[in-house]
């Protein structure tokens, strides 16, 4: 999982790294996934990508073996880093 992929660089090289990998990235910006998908198609992956409400995060637990982020938490207010951070532990 890449949480809050923005654009999907980060997401892409980790699919480049490890192409049998199923990837995941979210963010709460529709707009920049839309640039993200066109990023993604562009260099042929498979990788999946999903808005959420910045709330709760839309997986059961443990869904994921690997979450990565990448300026993304220096954004959020102290009590929403704790509560997204308690979230990401549970899947």
């Amino acid at each position: 999982l890449d949480f809050g992929c923005g654009t999907a660089t980060l997401t892409i090289m980790a699919k480049q790294s490890s192409p049998e990998a199923k990837v995941t990235g979210i963010d709460v910006d529709k707009e920049i996934l839309v640039k993200a998908a066109k990023k993604i198609k562009e260099e042929k992956l498979d990788v999946f990508l999903l808005d959420y409400d910045g709330k709760h995060l839309p997986f059961q637990p443990n869904a994921f073996d690997r979450v990565i982020s990448c300026l993304v938490f220096h954004h959020l207010d102290t009590d929403v880093k704790q509560n997204m951070l308690a979230e990401i532990f549970r899947i």
